[in-house]
């Protein structure tokens, strides 16, 4: 993967805009190749799950066969010493003893654990600051540093990510501010947030909590609009057959760069705090490259999946899967041909397209027979293209042909088909294959 030098952690293939309608969106610099890897990076911040603390590292996530366990409390294990030290220098030695308050809701821990590893004296300093930006520049420039490069290291991607606090019913905000309050406290009792440059602790006034009080509650805002599922990989009978279990959240700023679709042109990974994004299909240049937050029309019909989406993300979704009414998808042997020109459907009888008019069977054209013949051969390859993969996942020439097929469908079948979504499916399960993994043994957990 080629970097990117506005979008750190990201392919050079990928650029930065922003729409009136949507905000910030990811588009395609140049044509992108299915199963392109996209963006690589560690999450700003991560947590396990309460279900998994005893189970996981709580530096790195991974899960622990022969756990070293913290001195201070029973709460949490490590996969290692050098992992141990870690936690203990950083995140989990300034909220040990406010963990079991802090696992209550995921949320307030990683705001108290941002709050923790930004400072008390940064958040003074830069907070006032970004709060003045939020109101000055243009919402297309938030989040980006004074070279107009969008850095997740910087706290001002953090801090600039949406909250939805304009859309959000005023219990709900109330229900956050109590999160809010809590996470305040914890800092106070810590000791280890308010001290002053020599690190001695003291009491913070009025203004100090309130400054703090008011980050939390932003924080614990754009945590709810802007975090993502880190699972881990757990391989069953054979190397391709792998079950994820979902063992915390991170944030990524980039990441959360995403928009939503449900028929998304790339999916994500998040193994032990690593973020990997990877194109599922082919996308132009110019086109938005959009992820899944879930559901997926495949999963959810319209009505229930627009509800959805509408009250955990507050917006109406206008994918091409909700605004067509993908309600039904055509089985494995059924299709359309697609014009390569204008998107449109083209009429087998009369080999020419319902909207563009253009007529296919001429020199300068494709032959609508040949495409047929080659769909078929495809559809054809998957049950066995899916077994070698099984078999033998990590052979390129698998990948290879798995690539081309997903373009050929790309290229001339109308969606939504089945055929073409069982192979974005593969194509899944290959980066799968390429995560981590874990052997989930009876007796074991």
């Amino acid at each position: 993967m080629e970097p990117s030098a506005t979008i750190i952690g990201a392919s050079n293939a990928l650029a930065l805009t922003y729409k009136p309608e949507k905000g910030r969106c990811v588009v395609a610099k140049r044509n992108i190749r299915p199963g392109e890897v996209l963006l690589v990076e560690d999450s700003s911040v991560m947590c396990l799950d309460e279900a998994h603390v005893a189970t996981n590292c709580s530096s790195c996530l991974a899960h622990c066969l022969a756990p070293v366990p913290c001195p201070t409390c029973s709460l949490v294990i490590f996969c290692s010493e050098p992992c141990r030290s870690k936690g203990l220098a950083g995140s989990h030695g300034k909220e040990c003893q406010a963990l079991p308050i802090l696992l209550s809701h995921v949320h307030m821990l990683m705001s108290y654990r941002l709050l923790m590893q930004t400072t008390h004296a940064k958040v003074k300093d830069l907070v006032p600051i970004l709060r003045e930006e939020a109101k000055t520049r243009s919402k297309a420039d938030l989040g980006l540093n004074d070279d107009s490069v969008y850095d997740s290291s910087d706290y001002r991607t953090l801090y600039h990510l949406t909250t939805n606090a304009e859309q959000s019913c005023a219990p709900y905000l109330l229900s956050q501010c109590v999160l809010a309050v809590l996470v305040t406290k914890l800092l106070v009792e810590s000791r280890q947030y308010f001290v002053d440059d020599a690190g001695v602790a003291f009491t913070p006034g009025n203004e100090d909590l309130l400054l703090s009080g008011t980050t939390a509650f932003h924080h614990i805002l754009t945590f709810t609009c802007n975090n993502h599922e880190v699972v881990e990989c757990q391989m069953q009978k054979t190397p391709m057959d792998v079950k994820t279990q979902l063992i915390g959240y991170g944030l990524s700023p980039v990441l959360s760069l995403f928009n939503h679709s449900c028929y998304p042109s790339a999916f994500y990974r998040a193994n032990e705090g690593h973020v990997r994004v990877a194109a599922l299909r082919s996308v132009k240049a110019g086109e938005e490259v959009t992820l899944n937050y879930f559901p997926a029309f495949v999963e959810m019909d319209l009505i229930p999946r627009r509800a959805f989406l509408r009250f955990k993300y507050s917006f109406e979704c206008h994918c091409e899967a909700c605004d067509g009414d993908w309600s039904s998808m055509s089985s494995s042997s059924k299709f359309q041909i697609k014009c390569p020109e204008c998107g449109s459907r083209v009429n087998l009888a009369s080999k020419s397209c319902l909207r563009c008019r253009l007529v296919y069977g001429g020199s300068d054209t494709f032959n609508v027979r040949e495409i047929q013949d080659k769909i078929f051969q495809a559809m054809a390859e998957i049950p066995k293209l899916s077994k070698c993969s099984k078999d033998n996942p990590a052979l390129d020439e698998n990948l290879e042909r798995l690539v081309s097929m997903i373009e050929l469908f790309d290229k001339y079948i109308l969606p939504p088909n089945q055929a073409h979504v069982d192979l974005q499916w593969l194509l899944r399960r290959y980066h799968m294959y390429t995560s981590r993994r874990y052997v989930m043994m009876d007796g074991f957990r």
